[in-house]
């Protein structure tokens, strides 16, 4: 095989070369610590739940102070936050998660969703939107989708840095 297309492959495969028998499909995921900021116990325990099925390593906490102390414990975590706080708004609470931890994905939870909401989330550098009530499988494919983008951003600063050298 050319040289060329052997980097090419080890690039796709994350700089690991396959061993034989194990689809590439199967590698183990990128599962950044999640914390979550949510008001309605209910809305936690249901929260909880999905994340212990699933077997993410999860701080669920009623308020935006035991979220910000959590962050900070937690290398470039994965932020969950509820729109429904009333003393910090979601744009600035948002805002201010992004302007502190670089590499911070934030996934907005609400209960209505809309095009502008989404547009808005982005614009305030968040990620995407969570209806609730939560459900299993829509909340596993927005913290997969999130933690692929978390794990491509990390390797692309990386390659970055070592090209600016």
């Amino acid at each position: 095989m050319f040289s060329w297309m052997q980097t090419l492959l080890d690039h796709r495969n994350h700089g690991l070369r396959r061993r034989p028998g194990r689809p590439e499909h199967q590698r183990p995921a990128y599962r950044p610590p999640i914390v979550a900021a949510i008001k309605a116990e209910e809305d936690r325990a249901l929260f909880e739940e999905i994340a212990q099925s699933f077997r993410w390593t999860v701080s669920v906490v009623p308020s935006l102070t035991e979220a910000v102390a959590a962050m900070n414990a937690a290398p470039a975590p994965l932020l969950v936050y509820d729109r429904d706080f009333d003393d910090v708004d979601w744009r600035t609470a948002i805002a201010q998660a992004v302007a502190q931890h670089p590499g911070i994905c934030v996934l907005l939870a609400s209960q209505v969703t809309d095009q502008y909401l989404w547009n808005e989330v982005v614009r305030h550098g968040g990620y995407d939107v969570v209806l609730k009530p939560f459900r299993r499988e829509q909340l596993n494919r927005a913290v997969t989708f999130a933690s692929n983008w978390m794990e491509w951003s990390a390797r692309e600063r990386a390659r970055s840095l070592r090209a600016y050298k």
